[in-house]
């Protein structure tokens, strides 16, 4: 009898912000090759701009409002037979171990890939983030932090505020060739030529900075590598379809 593969369907919970789950998409497609379209990775995206910001909602303790939010769109994307889930947002992830919903187990976290890939990406790398993922210490928090921690310099509080803008700017859709000098001031001051792209947002930036070719610049962005990883998945389902075990 023939065996079916099913193909993941990668739900993108994105919105926050737009530009960054946007770009996210675009990376995926841009990262595979297929012969026809309908080999293509599978992909629903559920773009809701209307949550609350989370640093704030987070920082002031009202994170009620946004975890509502949260559980309501996982289960959305659930309805709509998502089995696997990206959320685009880092500081969001801050809730996942408070979620109690069954979906969270399909949830890929954002942190996991992050410092995993720091572990396997060689040199320091200096840690980019939203003043609120900072002050939650979500990164730090992480079972892999203490692996990856030799090789990530955190920026210095007097810096937190300039990289928290400069992420707020590429929110409100402003990133211009003043980024790329900006991120290269602040990668100056800390002696490293990489950071981790350790907010969605700096997806958009890291993209910019490939399409104009920075070459004395790298990072770590898992938007990136978790495009690679749903496009080899996909390659990995048809490969499986191509070559079908009888039983």
């Amino acid at each position: 009898m023939l065996q079916s593969c099913q193909q993941e369907l990668w739900g993108i919970l994105g919105g926050l912000g737009p530009l960054a789950s946007a770009e996210f998409l675009n990376t995926i497609y841009k990262c595979a090759e297929w012969d026809k379209e309908q080999d293509a990775p599978r992909l629903i995206l559920l773009s809701d701009p209307t949550f609350h910001d989370r640093t704030e909602s987070f920082l002031q303790g009202r994170e009620d409002v946004v975890r509502c939010q949260l559980e309501e769109s996982l289960l959305k994307l659930k309805q709509a037979g998502a089995t696997r889930v990206v959320i685009c947002c880092v500081t969001m992830h801050y809730l996942l171990p408070k979620l109690l919903l069954p979906e969270i187990c399909n949830v890929i976290s954002l942190i996991d890939v992050a410092l995993q890939g720091v572990i396997d990406t060689p040199g320091k790398h200096l840690l980019m983030c939203t003043r609120g993922a900072m002050q939650l210490q979500i990164f730090q928090r992480h079972p892999l932090w203490p692996l990856a921690a030799p090789q990530i310099v955190v920026p210095h509080q007097s810096d937190w505020e300039t990289i928290h803008d400069l992420i707020y700017s590429i929110k409100q859709n402003q990133i211009t060739e003043h980024h790329p000098l900006v991120l290269r001031s602040i990668l100056e001051r800390y002696g490293v030529q990489s950071f981790i792209a350790a907010c969605t947002e700096l997806h958009v930036l890291t993209r910019y900075l490939q399409q104009n070719r920075s070459a004395s610049l790298h990072w770590v962005d898992p938007l990136e590598l978790l495009a690679r990883r749903i496009v080899n998945d996909s390659y990995s389902h048809y490969a499986k379809r191509a070559s079908p075990v009888f039983s």
